[in-house]
């Protein structure tokens, strides 16, 4: 009696994890793809948003300035300015992903590149646009 409610046991067992298994590896993929989409999705919004103020703040001429609020997600690798975009290089996982917006102004400046909010100024300088992370 004993020997046969063991193998009972361990086929109710064996059956649950065989349906057990799949749907955790199911869902492991789901939350990682969930987690790059929304990483590339909160890079594309931060650089649209630093370049339509730098925009904006071209268009004003020299003096002016404007302070934003961005979201830098995780896995950010680099972010870089080159003449008139912005790129931001982001890790996923097994390989690499650019988010690039252009502007109608050159771009300068550094933005750190690890997660949070930060505040930047986006000041007009003669030639483009100066952003940097405000302390």
């Amino acid at each position: 009696m004993k020997a046969q409610s063991a193998i009972e046991y361990i086929a109710i067992i064996t059956i649950g994890l065989f349906i057990l298994i799949p749907m955790i590896v199911y869902l492991n993929d789901l939350y990682i793809s969930y987690r790059n989409e929304n990483k590339l999705s909160s890079a594309k919004t931060a650089a649209s948003k630093i370049v339509s103020i730098s925009d904006w703040v071209f268009s004003q001429g020299e003096p002016a300035k404007n302070i934003i609020q961005v979201y830098i997600p995780a896995d950010v690798e680099k972010i870089y300015f080159t003449n008139n975009s912005i790129i931001i290089r982001l890790d996923m996982g097994s390989s690499y992903q650019e988010v690039v917006d252009y502007s109608i102004a050159n771009l300068y400046g550094n933005i750190t590149e690890r997660e949070g909010y930060y505040y930047l100024l986006i000041q007009a300088i003669d030639n483009g646009v100066n952003i940097s992370v405000v302390s």
